[in-house]
């Protein structure tokens, strides 16, 4: 199989012979090197010139004025490719011997893009990193080449030296001469590249195959600003498509890459207060995990009235979990259960959140197959996005029915909640908050899990937030 690789160069006079003796060295030899120069001042012409003359494979592509941007030289050799797939090659990086022939068999007919692990030393050869941030960078490929685009937005795990692209698919997008992304080209065509491809379009060799040299000269070496053009970068590219169904992975990649900026800029300050930092953390894990804290501030959220049935029920499945795929409705069905053992109610209205089956219909089937009278279920599927508007809903529904008094089910960390909300917007109406069967005032130990943690701070800040808006 024939590969275009292309080198683009620019002053690299220090450099650029380890690089090209890098790809003539390689075990598969079925290659074209394409170098493209971006008017050098120093002695690459001639190195270049005297590679040429040695070997026919390689063609040299001069430009009479600098560009500004490594995107249009590398464009430009892509255009000039005859191979099907194409190689980049940063004129300071060095490929290992057999990392062609080792793409070349990772790939298949699905495969886009094939990557593959780096090692990353200094100007010197050295190397510039340790062995655990070595480790660290494998495995956030390794992990993030699974998200294909979303983990992206969190790190740019295709380093462009390592990367082999079919050429047709690359000619559809090509880098992006903006000067806005100088420096950052690469990730903004990972982005368009891959958006909306799957797992089998992406291909990562867990091998060290490249040698990415670092030099005061190199545009990300500044980590700063090379965090600031990423994040504009990824910016752009989420507004221009409105991806909101990803913006969790959006909004936790941008985090991600400020707090990693904000350890580059205080790495110093950070060696100095580690064993400072880590009692914090190890003290803020206890309290979370290991404290009566959130048993205190659960049970602050629990309200039950005194026993009273009456010949009404209304059931509000869906909170209680913080997955939008959750089993509350099954919990609140188990609390029916219970009540209908020794109670008969002329009525009983569901309401619950929309999923791919109706939270409501789910309870009311299993009811109906318990035996219950499918003419006493009442399904209210208007359902929206916050508690004050629900029980509005079900203010509306009840009246209806001229109801005066109800006894009402939820999930037990939401009870505090629907009570206040009631108490301030349907006095006409009396409602009896029934006992849950999952009751966690009775839990008798501090450890909760990060579910009911996110459930717990989620409810104790909706009462605050319903306080400040005055619904409560």
């Amino acid at each position: 199989m024939k590969i275009s690789v292309i080198v683009t160069s620019f002053n690299s006079e220090k450099f650029l012979k380890f690089s090209i003796n890098s790809v003539l060295s390689q075990t598969h030899q079925d290659f074209e090197l394409i170098i493209v120069d971006d008017c050098s001042k120093d002695k690459t012409r001639e190195i270049i010139n005297k590679f040429q003359k040695k070997d026919k494979r390689i063609k040299a592509i001069f430009l009479k004025k600098n560009t500004g941007t490594a995107a249009i030289p590398r464009n430009i050799g892509a255009k000039l490719a005859k191979s099907k797939y194409l190689c980049f090659l940063d004129a300071d990086d060095i490929w290992l011997s057999d990392k062609l022939e080792k793409q070349i068999q990772s790939i298949d007919k699905n495969t886009i893009l094939s990557f593959t692990a780096c090692t990353y030393i200094k100007k010197d050869g050295k190397k510039y990193s340790n062995i655990f941030q070595d480790y660290f960078r494998q495995f956030l490929q390794k992990k993030l080449s699974k998200t294909i685009c979303k983990g992206l937005y969190a790190y740019n795990f295709i380093i462009l030296s390592s990367v082999l692209v079919k050429k047709n698919v690359f000619l559809k997008f090509l880098f992006d001469t903006s000067k806005s992304i100088v420096g950052v080209e690469d990730l903004d065509l990972w982005l368009r590249l891959l958006y909306k491809k799957k797992e089998k379009n992406l291909s990562f060799i867990n091998e060290k195959l490249v040698k990415i040299r670092r030099t005061p000269n190199s545009l990300n070496i500044n980590y700063t600003f090379a965090s600031l053009r990423n994040t504009y970068c990824i910016m752009r590219f989420f507004l221009e498509r409105k991806i909101y169904k990803q913006l969790h992975f959006f909004l936790v990649g941008i985090v991600l890459r400020t707090i990693k900026t904000l350890i580059k800029i205080s790495e110093k300050s950070f060696k100095k207060n580690i064993l400072k930092i880590f009692f914090t953390l190890t003290f803020f894990y206890l309290l979370i995990f290991n404290s009566p804290l959130f048993m205190y501030l659960g049970n602050n959220l629990i309200h039950y009235d005194k026993p009273k049935i009456t010949k009404n029920l209304i059931i509000l499945a869906g909170n209680g979990n913080a997955d939008y795929f959750n089993n509350e409705y099954q919990k609140r069905y188990l609390d029916t259960k219970i009540l209908l053992k020794d109670n008969n109610f002329d009525r009983i209205f569901i309401m619950g959140r929309s999923q791919e089956v109706e939270e409501a219909e789910i309870i009311r089937s299993l009811l109906v197959y318990d035996g219950i009278s499918d003419e006493k279920i009442f399904l209210i599927n208007n359902t929206f996005g916050n508690t004050k508007e629900n029980i509005a809903e079900l203010t509306k529904v009840l009246t209806g029915y001229d109801i005066k008094e109800s006894n009402f089910l939820t999930s037990p960390y939401h009870t505090k909640r629907s009570r206040l909300l009631w108490n301030k917007h349907n006095l006409k109406i009396k409602i009896y908050v029934t006992k849950n069967k999952d009751d966690p005032s009775l839990q008798k130990n501090w450890k909760y899990n990060g579910n009911e943690i996110k459930v717990i701070m989620y409810e104790n800040i909706s009462i605050i937030y319903n306080k400040l808006r005055g619904w409560i």
